[in-house]
Formats: structure tokens, sequence, C-alpha cells
């Protein structure tokens, strides 16, 4: 609560220092009341979608900054580009097609998964990253699990389920997994990354 308070003090500080400026430049420039007016709603609106897109980021919680432009295709040279380029235009996300990304650990699924969830709150979409272990313990916690905890992951437009592969889910937690994917099915895009442990062959994004 404390933090959310910090952020809304620093938010006004900020509109208060951007009408200051809006007003000096009124001043200097002589504008008319129709065009400060204009001046002042535009700096309003800037303001809102940079504070948007602040908490977006935040909500998304990210593991670490990805970019797809700085994606290294040498490091997987069997990792089709024209693929990813076709997932970074995002008609994944806007058709609720899930993606999944299959491979052995340390090979970059994470990375080209993030770097697909940046693109998308980029773009204005809600993104949620979580890896199985966390989502599987959230699911079944005494307080805000099951039934809220399905809902709450349930409402972005992209969801990343990091780390598939590792963590073993009792029949509860199955069940209630199972019980998200259905209810995110045809609804909402999820990006899921699967380390098969003992596999050869490098990541391919289905």
């Amino acid at each position: 609560a404390g933090d959310n308070r910090d952020l809304h003090r620093g938010d006004r500080r900020q509109r208060q220092m951007c009408i200051r400026d809006r007003l000096d430049t009124a001043r200097q420039e002589q504008l008319s009341y129709e065009a400060f007016l204009t001046l002042a709603l535009k700096a309003e609106m800037d303001g809102r979608d940079a504070r948007a897109r602040t908490r977006r980021f935040r909500e998304a919680r990210l593991p670490f900054p990805s970019d797809l432009e700085r994606f290294d295709f040498r490091f997987q040279p069997s990792l089709s580009e024209r693929v990813v380029r076709e997932l970074a235009s995002l008609n994944f996300v806007k058709t609720a097609t899930n993606v999944v990304l299959v491979g052995p650990p340390g090979v970059g699924k994470t990375h080209l998964a993030c770097g697909l969830a940046r693109k998308a709150l980029d773009a204005g979409h809600t993104v949620r990253f979580v890896t199985l272990r966390e989502l599987s313990a959230q699911l079944v916690a005494p307080r805000g699990g099951g039934v809220n905890a399905i809902r709450r992951y349930s409402q972005p437009m992209l969801l990343v389920l990091d780390e598939m592969g590792y963590t073993q889910l009792t029949p509860v937690q199955a069940q209630a997994l199972f019980d998200l994917v259905l209810a995110r099915y045809e609804h909402r895009a999820t990006i899921f990354t699967l380390s098969l442990i003992h596999i050869s062959e490098p990541t391919r994004p289905y």
C-alpha cells in the first residue's frame, strides 16, 4: 500500500510539473486560450499513456528486459526468423492463439517469450509472466487461490507460463491449471515455454 501511495504522489508531482511547463510555454509564446487548452489536453493524454504503460510493465512482472530486435538468430540458426517475425506481429494475441516454445534448457525460450511479451506491452496489451512453479502454488493457496487465482490469471491478454517441464504437479494443482487453460482458451493468448531435459532439437516455436 505504501508503494502505491508513493507512486501516486510521484504521478501527481509529474503532472504538476508538466502543467507548470505548459503554462511557461504559453506565456513565452503568448498562446491563445484555445491553443493553450489544446496543448494542455495533449500533455494530459501523453501523461496518461505514459502512466498506463508504466503500470502495464510493472504488472507484467517480466524477469528481465528483452528486445526481439536484438535477438541473435545465430545463437539458434535452426530457429526460423520468419516465424519469429510473424509472432512479433502479435496476430496470435489478436486471435487468442496459444504459442508453445519447446526445447532443452538454455536455448533462449524465456528470452524469446519475454521479447514477444515486450512487443505486446508496447502495443497496449496487458501481460503477465509467471513460472509454473509460482502459478501452481498460487492456484491452490489458502488465500486468493482457487477460483480467484484462475480469474486473476484469466484476465491478461497475454499470459507467459514459463518453465513447464520442471515442476511436478499434484492432482489438485493439475486440475486448477487445466481449468485456467480452459478459461483462457479462444479468449486470451498464452505462451508456454516447455523444457524437455532429454530433447536434442533446438527450440522451435509452434
